[in-house]
């Protein structure tokens, strides 16, 4: 199962230099689930899933439903990137990247959750 683990994690790697971020974010979820532990997978889980959320809108028009529905979306994203990122400084937390990554999965979920209280303050 390592085997397999790393095989994802590697293909995660490669679906993200190719632009291909959401696939390399389930590619890097199938890393986790044979190994759980596997600080790279969790590492490309989290920048696969931040760089699905580069192209979501941080603001919604009001009393437009979609916007809210898609800015729920986007948090729940967040939070999942920002866990996966946790998870990949526990494992290797003198790594500067992974800490980078961590600090950009907290600015995001606290940005988008601001946009979901905005939206829902003015729906």
């Amino acid at each position: 199962q390592i085997e397999a683990a790393t095989l994802q994690s590697n293909r995660a790697l490669v679906l993200l230099k190719a632009g291909h971020p959401a696939e390399a974010a389930q590619a890097a979820a199938a890393a986790l689930s044979l190994e759980p532990r596997n600080a790279k997978a969790a590492f490309r889980r989290a920048q696969g899933l931040l760089e699905t959320l580069a192209s979501t809108p941080s603001r919604s028009r009001p009393g437009d439903h979609g916007s809210i529905a898609a800015l729920l979306d986007a948090e729940r994203t967040a939070l999942e990137a920002f866990r996966a990122a946790e998870l990949a400084a526990s494992l290797e937390s003198k790594d500067p990247k992974v800490s980078e990554v961590l600090q950009r999965a907290r600015a995001k979920v606290e940005e988008v959750a601001a946009a979901v209280r905005e939206a829902q303050a003015s729906a």
